[in-house]
């Protein structure tokens, strides 16, 4: 079972170490230069080695096996990203972005990005995370008009382009995201159907039991 959280200097530092960096976007637009990129880093080393996170061998710093067990099983291209945003427009993401990882064993890897610099990285079971996101779905399907308050993006990256789900109050819109990052729907849904939901996370390995709307 793992549970970690990371400082954005620690996530710096990680990215440095491994060849591959770090499996998912990483926000260096506050760093600015390469050396305040070194400098980051450094200080998120420290603060790995205090925590037993990174060791010392022959001189050389290698992660734990703790870090990069998660992290090699986050590196595969599929997962699915879900998160709050003022509209329909994948451009208009919000804060907290949780990203879905392919099941190994029955567990999943999930990384939560809460926009404050914290990067959670935990392992759950298949049914945990199938049911908190058709739950969640179902909520915001279920809820009121309101034009104030975030839809919600469920986005399935795969080799070949990424799909988006829109759940707003009483519609769930299926569109393909273009290259341009335009987004051509191709199914709108007036009623709220769980099998769109499975189909977002039977390719990353996750199964969930059919549910009564």
């Amino acid at each position: 079972m793992t549970n970690l959280a990371f400082t954005h200097d620690e996530v710096v530092a990680v990215a440095s170490l491994r060849d591959s960096g770090w499996p998912t976007r990483i926000d260096l637009s506050d760093i600015g230069t390469p050396t305040a990129a070194d400098a980051a880093a450094r200080r998120g080393a420290r603060s790995l080695l205090a925590r037993g996170l990174l060791g010392m061998t022959v001189g050389r710093a290698e992660l734990s096996h703790e870090v990069t067990m998660p992290l090699e099983r986050m590196s595969d291209l599929r997962h699915v990203v879900v998160y709050p945003a003022r509209s329909s427009d994948p451009t208009d993401a919000l804060y907290p972005l949780l990203y879905v990882h392919p099941s190994v064993d029955g567990e999943v890897v999930v990384e939560l990005d809460s926009g404050d610099g914290i990067r959670g990285v935990t392992t759950m079971s298949n049914a945990t995370v199938a049911d908190h996101l058709t739950t969640t779905a179902r909520s915001v399907f279920r809820r009121e008009q309101s034009g104030d308050r975030p839809v919600l993006h469920l986005a399935r990256v795969h080799p070949d382009g990424v799909e988006l789900t829109v759940v707003s109050p009483g519609e769930i819109v299926v569109s393909t995201i273009e290259s341009d990052g335009s987004a051509t729907p191709s199914a709108v849904t007036p009623f709220f159907d769980t099998a769109i939901i499975r189909a977002l996370l039977e390719p990353l390995g996750l199964e969930q039991e059919e549910q009564s709307a």
